[in-house]
């Protein structure tokens, strides 16, 4: 991305890297990789590297396509639409997830699984509109792979990478997203 900007659009410099979720996880590898490159970062609901809960609640997201027996283990002819509505709309999954988030009281997670089901049937369409099962599954394994302590440099060290940023971050954990904080 860094040569797409620099050689080809011919950007040298950008104002803000701004980025929420797996986003912000891309920004902070920005302050990294790139420390002279934006003015500021702005990371949202994001961490620097996957977490083992993240890649628990990701795995649980691969597994809902994977099993779908039109995947035929990525080699499918049509679209394993089952198992992309299964990623997008199961709810014993998203009560899982949920019950994560909202795990400081029962009453929390009843709302979310309240907010979860009412608002099923919009998810597959805004989240991942036509999105493609092999490429959904590869960008959640981008997620789990990432940290910032794997840049050249830090030898695996989360926190030496992330006290070598000089750009100035705002940065905002979601309070209810135990992912993020």
């Amino acid at each position: 991305m860094h040569r797409l900007l620099t050689d080809e659009l011919k950007v040298a410099h950008l104002r803000a890297i701004i980025g929420f979720s797996m986003g912000a996880e891309q920004a902070f590898q920005w302050a990294v990789s790139y420390p002279a490159f934006a003015d500021r970062i702005v990371a949202t609901s994001g961490t620097a590297k996957c977490y083992p809960h993240g890649y628990v609640r990701l795995e649980s997201e691969i597994n809902a396509i994977a099993t779908d027996p039109a995947f035929k283990n990525g080699d499918y002819t049509t679209p394993p639409t089952k198992g992309i509505e299964a990623f997008a709309t199961d709810l014993d999954r998203l009560a899982l997830f949920s019950g994560m988030v909202a795990q400081r009281t029962l009453a929390r997670r009843r709302q979310a699984r309240h907010h979860l089901r009412a608002g099923s049937q919009r998810i597959p369409h805004q989240l991942h509109p036509g999105g493609d099962a092999n490429d959904l599954i590869l960008q959640m394994r981008t997620w789990e792979r990432h940290d910032v302590g794997a840049t050249p440099g830090f030898n695996g060290d989360v926190e030496r990478a992330l006290r070598s940023i000089k750009t100035p971050i705002l940065y905002m954990p979601s309070e209810t997203d135990p992912i993020s904080r």
